[in-house]
């Protein structure tokens, strides 16, 4: 004798809770839609127009720590704001403040980390947020000179040898190098440094960081598909 199988049973808080996540996933594709509509309708042109009309302007009101960090010379440039509502604060090291944004996606709130340059006297402060947020991968848009001007410190080791050491017994090792291949030509270049990083009371962590080394200073690169083949790269990191 065959007995029919038993329909599972679904309590309302079980519908209801799924019924909630569809909503969240459809309202989710709607905000990409439109957005993908909105900017596919403005064209190259009207996007261009829209960001020349930008007001130029820091609410400091909203910028309340680093305003007050700018005399101790933690912020590199002092029109450059960090908004409070969404900066990263240390909770390991010494210091609580870095000029450091969560920024958000869909996905997530804290899906990225926009910061600053480091100045000598933050590296260790960025590596404590590195080791902190379990970054593993470190996008810099920038060179350590531009025009002839010193623009970043030199925070990671570029090549084998001796770590190099911050204050607080932060250590960053250099593990290896390659070049970022694309699957197109292209005159981007993109160097991939290993790394391993050590700040007391941590495991050991490890992660990669990506130097595109012709990003122009003030400006944007020549247009390809090098950025979304290394934003590929990068979606699937922490």
């Amino acid at each position: 004798m065959h007995s029919r199988p038993r329909t599972p049973l679904r309590s309302e808080h079980t519908v209801d809770a799924e019924l909630a996540a569809d909503r969240a996933t459809d309202a989710k594709k709607l905000q990409v839609k439109v957005f993908v509509e909105e900017t596919l309708r403005k064209g190259v042109h009207g996007l261009v127009a829209e960001f020349k009309g930008m007001r130029r302007m820091n609410d400091f009101n909203l910028m309340t720590e680093f305003v007050i960090q700018n005399p101790l010379g933690r912020n590199r440039y002092k029109d450059v704001g960090c908004l409070d509502n969404c900066r990263v604060i240390l909770h390991i090291g010494n210091v609580q403040y870095i000029h450091a944004n969560y920024v958000s996606t869909p996905n997530s709130p804290k899906r990225f980390i926009c910061t600053q340059a480091p100045l000598p006297k933050t590296c260790a402060d960025f590596w404590h947020m590195v080791v902190q947020e379990k970054s593993v991968a470190i996008l810099m848009l920038c060179n350590f000179i531009e025009q002839n001007a010193k623009k970043c410190a030199e925070y990671f080791p570029t090549q084998d040898g001796a770590p190099l050491s911050f204050e607080g017994d932060v250590h960053v090792v250099f593990r290896k190098q390659e070049m970022l291949m694309f699957p197109f030509e292209t005159n981007i270049r993109v160097q991939v440094t290993h790394l391993d990083v050590s700040v007391p009371g941590q495991p050991i962590h490890t992660c990669a960081h990506y130097h595109w080394l012709d990003w122009p200073d003030r400006g944007v690169p020549e247009a390809d598909l090098a950025p979304v083949v290394l934003l590929e790269k990068l979606k699937d990191s922490t």
